[in-house]
């Protein structure tokens, strides 16, 4: 019988609801794994927060709980750097792969690091000055040692070699897509969630480079012109979120949900007018790329962060309150706000069987 090679995932930095499209990517990667790979066997590295709510049914899949929480990230980082690769050794794994930016500086497998994004050197305002420079030495110093470098679009790709040309050779493109659960649930038909009001969707973080404040700016002088058109905000996290909960406190046409369940998050973009979704950096983008899959009209702070074949579904915003106004209630009022057709969506197995090929050239 094959002596099968051992793949370590390291979901150290994940808690639950809380690390947006991190959490998204890692959880759509491990589903499309488990069906997919049956040349590998998987050792999943779990934190307190996320332990629980892992089930895996393949036989070659198996959960690792790592006495350490999330959210107290100081702890979970001396874990992973020091704890963690003894753990490598424990489980015999061939390969370590970190999805959530960095992982162990020494790492005795193969070390493949998941970046999503660039936001420590394109953003820096997002992040308070401690945290953007233990940011910047734990991911630069990771890509540096590490194997491989997994960008999760070809936009963040484009980023890392203007900063790391040097790395070019390593880094490779394993495209993020909608998850297999949210377009599954999306074929599904559910009722209202707001009433039966008309409403426009914001589905986002509130870091500086999201824009939200900007949005609200947006839904003042909207609610002075069409009093029926209300604004729902999903999200949270970031350094925006108390000015924007404050904000809204002042507007009686927002209605905003920290976190809802996928169920309810489908049902709000299928009885949507259209998505509103203000940021000017994204490495993927999912909500758009979830709007896009229920052929949503959308608006959008900068076209050029998503793929070519859902940008005819968009506008892009001017970032001029007035023409912005008039732009939205102009695309409303002609009933733009549902495309004909689907949009072509990258898709998750195409992604994995490019990653699977990553795991077995360590072997050949």
């Amino acid at each position: 019988m094959m002596n099968l090679r051992i793949i370590g995932i390291n979901t150290l930095f994940m808690i639950p609801g809380g690390v947006g499209g991190t959490e998204q990517n890692l959880r759509a990667a491990l589903t499309s794994l488990e069906k997919q790979d049956l040349e590998h066997s998987y050792v999943v590295f779990c934190n307190i927060e996320n332990y629980a709510t892992f089930q895996f049914t393949n036989p070659l899949w198996k959960k690792v709980l790592c006495p350490i929480r999330a959210a107290i990230r100081p702890l979970r980082i001396i874990f992973e750097q020091l704890i963690l690769p003894l753990l490598v050794i424990k489980e015999t794994c061939d390969v370590l792969h970190s999805f959530g930016y960095f992982g162990p500086l020494i790492c005795p497998a193969k070390h493949i690091v998941t970046i999503h994004d660039c936001n420590w050197r394109d953003h820096p305002e997002d992040f308070g000055f401690f945290e953007r420079y233990t940011m910047k030495m734990l991911i630069e110093l990771n890509m540096r040692y590490c194997s491989s470098i997994m960008s999760v679009s070809e936009f963040t790709k484009r980023r890392l070699i203007h900063y790391f040309s040097h790395l070019k050779r390593k880094i490779h493109v394993i495209q993020s897509c909608v998850s297999e659960a949210f377009l599954k649930e999306a074929k599904k038909k559910h009722m209202h969630p707001l009433y039966q009001k008309r409403f426009v969707l914001c589905v986002s973080g509130m870091y500086p480079h999201k824009k939200i404040p900007y949005l609200l700016d947006l839904w003042k002088e909207i609610s002075k012109i069409n009093t029926e058109l209300h604004l729902v905000l999903i999200g949270k996290n970031g350094k925006d979120e108390h000015h924007v909960k404050e904000a809204i406190i002042a507007l009686s046409q927002v209605h905003y949900f920290p976190q809802v369940s996928l169920r309810t998050l489908v049902s709000f973009y299928q009885h949507a007018q259209a998505c509103i979704i203000p940021s000017v950096y994204e490495g993927f983008g999912y909500p758009v790329y979830e709007a896009a899959s229920i052929r949503k009209t959308i608006f959008v702070g900068k076209k050029q962060l998503y793929l070519k074949p859902i940008q005819k579904r968009m506008y892009e915003l001017s970032f001029d309150v007035l023409l912005d106004v008039k732009c939205i209630l102009s695309k409303l009022k002609q009933g733009r706000t549902k495309n004909k057709k689907s949009a072509e969506m990258p898709l998750y197995s195409e992604s994995i069987r490019k990653l699977m090929m990553i795991y077995n050239n360590y072997y050949t």
